[in-house]
């Protein structure tokens, strides 16, 4: 396996440049002696990814897929159910919720193959007074989500990959519960000069145990 130095930060006092750049590689190497395709936690936001020939350090704050395949307490959760002998299976939701509230179809979202691969979202429907309909949703290909910008007002609709199923087994994608909330995107002007103003939606996942909030 070939051997990559990794440059350090930049930093305005003598002597840390080669410190911090020797730190970090001391951490590649150990990271390239470990076999196989590995993701380790290196401290708080700090992820490390190996896989074959490439190391990644991330210094951002941990996916929620990541801290879910990490054994973290997650709010959302799903299960298997009605398990036919031929491996066809139901899917339920265990928990997790949008804006404090939880899809009416939790209990049975959909039955699926055990060969298949499958994208399991949740599609919100929005109105003036908030959300009136929220579901779980499944597909073989990923969710189109249009439009994700609208002028005048937020979009009427808005999807999020919950999680995915690769041949029967379960990958979260989700892991803390979600606050979506309304937010000017951008102004522009109309053809008559007339400002208008340009909405999204902004995710906010939040565990109800922690005070801690990260953008997805």
């Amino acid at each position: 396996m070939k051997k990559r130095r990794v440059k350090g930060p930049k930093v305005r006092f003598p002597g840390a440049q080669n410190y911090i750049s020797d730190a970090i590689n001391n951490v590649v190497n150990w990271v390239e002696s470990l076999p196989g395709s590995q993701e380790i936690k290196a401290g708080p936001n700090i992820f490390i990814r190996q896989d074959d020939e490439t190391c990644i350090i991330e210094s951002t704050a941990a996916p929620a897929a990541t801290a879910a395949q990490a054994g973290a307490s997650c709010s959302f959760g799903f299960e298997k159910f009605d398990i036919s002998a031929g491996g066809v299976f139901k899917l339920r939701a265990t928990g997790g919720l949008i804006n404090g509230l939880i899809p009416t179809n939790f209990e049975e979202i959909a039955s699926f193959s055990p060969t298949g691969n499958y994208y399991i979202y949740i599609e919100a429907e929005v109105g003036n007074t908030g959300i009136h309909q929220l579901t779980y949703e499944s597909s073989q290909s990923p969710p189109g989500i249009t439009p994700q910008v609208s002028q005048g007002s937020p979009p009427n609709k808005f999807k999020i990959i919950a999680a995915y199923l690769n041949e029967g087994e379960i990958n979260k994608v989700l892991c803390s519960d979600i606050q979506a909330t309304p937010k000017v995107y951008s102004y522009d002007n109309d053809t008559n000069g007339n400002l208008v103003v340009n909405w999204w939606w902004q995710f906010q996942a939040f565990n109800p145990s922690s005070i801690e909030t990260a953008t997805t």
